[in-house]
């Protein structure tokens, strides 16, 4: 389990209060519901469907696979894992949303989230050591 991180003050604000509550409940949910993060290559799904992350409750786990594409991004060379992280952070705070729902959380809060909130929740992602 990691250290426990908080993002408070005017450096960590958008502008917009409902983005920096939003922020602040992905800090929280990091710091108390998720115990790992990891990133996997060729993640898939039951099905053998490649996914871009997981949320696995049972294990307090989010995986990103950092190799894959992200619609959100537009193509594999400007991929994020933030995005990713975004997307399955939305998934945990808003629990029973459908797919569609989380897709348009992901796509409001990667644009309007400031670069140090940006730079914050990437501080939770791993070093990817291109294995």
């Amino acid at each position: 389990m990691q250290k426990r991180r908080s993002f408070y003050g005017k450096k960590y604000k958008s502008g917009d209060v409902l983005v920096d509550w939003i922020f602040r409940r992905f800090v929280e949910i990091l710091n108390k519901k998720v115990d790992l993060i990891v990133l996997k290559r060729r993640l898939r799904d039951e099905k053998g469907k490649l996914l871009d992350g997981q949320w696995k409750k049972e294990n307090k786990t989010i995986y990103i696979n950092p190799a894959r594409y992200s619609p959100a991004c537009g193509s594999r060379k400007d991929y994020d894992m933030l995005v990713t992280l975004v997307h399955e952070l939305s998934h945990i705070l808003f629990e029973p949303a459908r797919e569609r729902e989380i897709l348009q959380a992901e796509r409001m809060l990667i644009q309007k989230l400031s670069d140090s909130q940006k730079r914050a929740l990437r501080g939770f992602i791993p070093k990817d050591d291109g294995v």
